[in-house]
């Protein structure tokens, strides 16, 4: 019977044309899974280990390598991937030089930052001795950010999935037992964990890419490295705003309490962003040849397949979301449970804005991107400024939501009336929006059901509806129609 059902499955994957894709997309669904898995488990574990201030200490510390890992290389290492996707025979030498810029910038930005570590620890108002730290951390985002440039176009996500997996949870007990042992300041032992990690992890992950580089110079490829990556610099550090600065304000405003609430439900609801990465990701290579090849229709059956999917899983996390968060925490964190459905619609929106994106960046208009992210950014700080003072970590969730609302139109703008590249019609996404609103109206109203099995069996039948209307036909048809009658009046 078993074997029955994989067939059967095979079958529906051979025929929906996204076999390959689902294959790699279940690999990267799984490391993500488990790598944020790591992550929540390490909330209540390191929440009990370090101090209010410690904790505080080590959140702010990250933020900052996020930063540091966009602004000290220049962002110069990011325009690997793309150029993979030229399908020339000079990439090694392309990545040599990729690496070597960004080597050169990281170190002058580094070297600068532990000569002057007084200044910085007071500008970033971090302990002087965390300034160093800022050395393996970095380095490690930027050789993470090269070895997933490198193996997800070339679809080993076997090995992707081994190595992030393997240093996701080595380096959690290794965070684990360097905390426990120390008596005070126990944040440094944290980041003395994420030295060792860099030394291990880091070293075995430029073993395994050396093969494909040789550290050269070359002057013919600079101009390519610095326009496609420049550009993306204002873009990515939106992107570090539009996740990390409700957070900022709600502790400014609210307290470190509130903020660790809006972060635990924030975290919770990341699981979906989970599977529309992995999702994506996986069908990266397809998006190229589609768009080269102006296979247009099957690009868009594709994108109808893929958000399906995400459309699904959104339901699924807002109908469950309260209780996979139960299951996680403690009742002090039960109170942020209800963000989750109205984080989670943010999260949809930043599922569409790829569709639209990727057009983006495919016609190397890259500093395109940049603005319109910017300019979510400073909507999104704007709206936070008005109403976080007033209402709290709810408002952080929709003044968030409505930002990412506001990247997906700009998106949608710039790819089908500026750039002119084929661009998916929006109305393909209304029946899942319009499905996506009403589980969220039946979310809040279920609040009302005391009885736990109930409420179970309700939530399990909603699903199952919510996903049988999701797949109904019509919308392919849509499609069908409207390639059919390009066709016809061209």
């Amino acid at each position: 019977m078993i074997s029955a059902a994989k067939l059967k499955i095979n079958d529906l994957l051979e025929s929906s044309g996204l076999k390959e894709t689902f294959l790699h997309a279940k690999n990267y669904l799984l490391t993500s899974i488990l790598t944020q898995g790591i992550s929540l488990i390490s909330i209540p574990v390191f929440t009990y280990l370090l101090t209010t201030s410690d904790y505080g200490i080590l959140n702010l510390f990250s933020t900052y390598v996020q930063i540091f890992a966009i602004l000290l290389p220049l962002n110069l290492y990011t325009s690997v991937s793309r150029y993979f996707y030229e399908e020339k025979d000079d990439f090694n030498s392309f990545l040599g030089t990729s690496i070597l810029v960004s080597l050169i910038c990281m170190g002058i930005g580094l070297a600068t930052i532990v000569v002057f570590r007084d200044y910085f620890a007071d500008l970033l108002q971090l302990p002087p001795e965390t300034i160093a730290f800022f050395i393996p951390a970095v380095a490690m985002a930027v050789i993470d950010s090269i070895f997933m440039q490198i193996f997800m176009p070339r679809r080993d996500s076997k090995k992707i999935l081994r190595l992030s997996t393997a240093q996701s949870y080595i380096g959690f007990l290794i965070s684990v037992v360097i905390v426990y042992m120390m008596k005070e300041n126990r944040y440094i032992g944290r980041l003395w964990a994420d030295l060792v990690i860099f030394l291990i992890f880091g070293s075995f992950k430029i073993y395994q890419f050396s093969s494909f580089f040789k550290l050269t110079l070359n002057r013919k490829y600079l101009r390519y490295i610095f326009s496609y990556s420049l550009p993306l610099i204002p873009y990515l550090l939106s992107g570090v705003i539009l996740s990390q600065f409700d957070r900022i304000m709600i502790n400014s405003y609210k307290g470190a309490a509130d903020t660790g609430l809006y972060s635990f439900a924030y975290n919770l609801s990341m699981l979906q962003v989970m599977v529309s990465n992995a999702l994506y990701n996986a069908w990266m290579p397809e998006y190229f040849k589609y768009l080269n090849e102006g296979k247009y229709e099957e690009h868009d059956r594709d994108v109808l397949k893929l958000f399906n999917l995400i459309s699904l899983s959104a339901f699924f996390f807002i109908l469950f979301g309260s209780e996979i968060g139960m299951l996680l925490s403690s009742k002090s964190y039960h109170s942020a449970l209800p963000l989750i459905p109205i984080v989670i619609i943010g999260h949809w929106f930043v599922a569409i804005f790829p569709v639209y994106g990727r057009n983006i960046q495919y016609k190397k208009k890259t500093y395109l991107a940049a603005i319109i992210t910017l300019m979510a950014g400073v909507l999104n700080i704007y709206l936070n400024t008005l109403f976080i003072p007033r209402y709290g970590s709810m408002a952080a969730a929709y003044t968030t939501t409505i930002s990412q609302l506001f990247l997906c139109i700009a998106a949608f703008l710039i790819s089908k009336y500026l750039i002119r590249l084929h661009t998916v019609q929006p109305v393909i996404f209304l029946k899942s929006f319009v499905l996506l609103i009403l589980v969220v109206i039946a979310f809040y109203m279920l609040e009302r059901v005391e009885s736990f099995y109930l409420l179970l069996i309700l939530k399990i039948v909603l699903l199952g509806v919510t996903s049988a209307i999701l797949y109904s036909p019509s919308v392919i048809k849509y499609i069908q129609l409207k390639h059919n009658s390009s066709h016809g009046s061209n």
